[in-house]
């Protein structure tokens, strides 16, 4: 899967989500088994992140977001792991102190999105990607790559949340 996904970034023929437009709809589960679906953050911003823990960029951006959930009230971050075990994924962000809600796929609810099919329902091509929803559920920007405190603090504004890290 990884392949894929760097091979429809190299090639261009994966085309992210449009500005403006409503963000897709999706059902999830939490690392602590808790369903999540895009309609539980109505009313504030949200920033979507897509990440694994095989992926370099990926794991040095986390320590910003984490620090961003620290510092600003009234935004919703949400890591959406890309396939990878619960396990896995609980124990690398334990063990790099990342509280931050994550998404991961379960074999426990069959009535959930795999994370798979929330990446191709967002456009993902290429990890990390992050995606900045407004307060009324419509995308303002997508970005491929690793964050900057900067890029963040632009990406922010664009929603209305104000950070200075």
């Amino acid at each position: 899967m990884k392949y894929l996904i760097i091979l429809l970034s190299l090639l261009g023929l994966a085309k992210a989500q449009q500005a403006g437009s409503l963000a897709p709809e999706f059902k999830l589960v939490d690392s602590e088994s808790n369903v999540i679906e895009l309609k539980d953050f109505g009313g504030q911003p949200l920033v979507l992140n897509f990440w694994a823990s095989w992926c370099t960029p990926c794991k040095e951006e986390l320590p910003l977001l984490q620090e961003l959930s620290e510092d600003v009230d009234g935004i919703t971050i949400l890591l959406i792991n890309n396939s990878e075990r619960l396990e896995q994924v609980s124990a690398y962000l334990e063990s790099n102190a990342i509280t931050l809600r994550t998404a991961v796929d379960t074999e426990s609810f069959e009535e959930v999105d795999k994370t798979l099919t929330v990446l191709r329902r967002y456009r993902v091509r290429g990890l990390p990607t992050t995606v900045f929803i407004d307060a009324e559920g419509y995308i303002s920007s997508q970005y491929v790559g690793q964050l900057s405190s900067k890029i963040l603090t632009e990406r922010l504004a664009e929603i209305g949340v104000s950070w200075q890290p």
